[in-house]
C-alpha cells in the first residue's frame, strides 16, 4: 500500500493526501480533531466514554475540544448511524 494515497472516511470528511503535504505538528493536529469529532459522534458525546477509548484522562479530551473549539453538546443527539459503538 502506498502510503501517499492513503484514503480514511471519517462520515462527511476525508483524510486524503492533502494531510501528507502538511507539517507534522499541523497533521497531527488535524487528526486529533477529526478523531475527537468521530469518537465524539459514536458515542453521542459522552467524554467519558470517549476518554477510555482514546486512553486518556477526560480532563485530557476536554482540554482537547477547548484547543480546537469542540463543543461536546452537539453530539449528543447527532450520532450516526454509520458510527457504531462497538469497543
Amino acid at each position: 500500500l502506498d502510503r501517499s494515497q492513503a484514503m480514511v472516511a471519517t462520515n462527511e470528511q476525508t483524510i486524503n493526501q492533502e494531510l501528507f503535504d502538511l507539517t507534522l505538528t499541523d497533521a497531527r493536529q488535524e487528526f486529533e480533531k477529526l478523531y475527537l469529532e468521530y469518537q465524539l459522534k459514536r458515542f453521542k458525546g459522552r467524554v467519558t466514554e470517549v476518554a477510555e477509548r482514546a486512553g486518556r484522562y477526560r480532563a485530557d479530551v476536554y482540554r482537547l475540544m477547548s484547543r480546537y473549539g469542540i463543543d461536546h453538546g452537539q453530539f449528543r443527539h447527532s450520532a450516526s448511524a454509520s458510527v457504531a459503538a462497538t469497543k
